[in-house]
């Protein structure tokens, strides 16, 4: 099988083109272009195979036997399914505060039941106790719902992955790792790109959306408010 990283990296020194050289000339991230270099493949990355292409004709090489032995490095590996959400863990919360509630209200109730009865007192009816007065306008007692301008991504992840980022026209590339929690703010837009869609789970504006898709791996969606 061709060595990817071998074939590019002899490639560039036989042109005597530094990485930066190959980055201005590609638009490719030098991170990028030295991880293709040294074979550090972890999973299949759809970004990858478009890098590979790109640097390959660049250099002049023809790119279909590079990117053919990416694919091929994948081929035998299974596709695993999404993770399930563990929920098994907030019921065992749940029944932990429901006991130990049920505990508290009986010792209540038991103390309450030793207590000495004591006479009922007599209230002077000058003393009485106003009127419960109407609340005040303003006064709620219910608290209001959090308000949301523009739009509010919460993203966690199960898995690496990683993302291409617009919000408003400004466009940033960056990873979210397994059980990491990132967040994004913007006025008119967000746009992600996910390259490992499958293991993303989003809540906008406080509202849980779920995975960004259970099928598709790189996937691109536009959320507005």
């Amino acid at each position: 099988m061709i060595d990817i990283g071998k074939t590019l990296k002899e490639g560039r020194e036989k042109r005597r083109l530094s990485i930066d050289d190959v980055a201005d000339g590609t638009l490719i991230r030098p991170y990028y272009i030295e991880e293709i270099e040294n074979n550090h493949f972890p999973y299949y990355d759809g970004y990858i195979t478009a890098f590979i292409r790109k640097y390959a004709t660049f250099l002049g090489i023809d790119p279909e036997p590079l990117v053919l032995a990416y694919k091929e490095l994948f081929k035998e590996e299974p596709l695993k399914p999404p993770k399930k959400r563990k929920n098994f863990l907030w019921l065992i919360l749940l029944i932990v505060v429901v006991v130990s509630i049920s505990i508290v209200m009986i010792s209540y109730r038991n103390n309450i039941a030793h207590l000495p009865e004591q006479p009922e007192a007599e209230t002077p009816e000058e003393q009485l106790p106003p009127e419960e007065s109407e609340p005040l306008p303003g006064e709620t007692e219910e608290p209001e719902e959090p308000h949301y301008e523009g739009v509010n991504l919460v993203l966690r992840a199960d898995a690496r992955c990683w993302l291409g980022v617009t919000i408003d026209g400004n466009y940033q590339q960056l990873f979210i790792q397994e059980g990491e929690t990132k967040e994004f703010k913007g006025k008119e837009y967000i746009k992600i790109r996910y390259g490992n869609a499958k293991h993303v789970y989003v809540t906008k504006n406080g509202q849980q959306l779920g995975v960004v898709s259970e099928n598709e791996t790189v996937t691109e969606v536009e959320y507005r408010p």
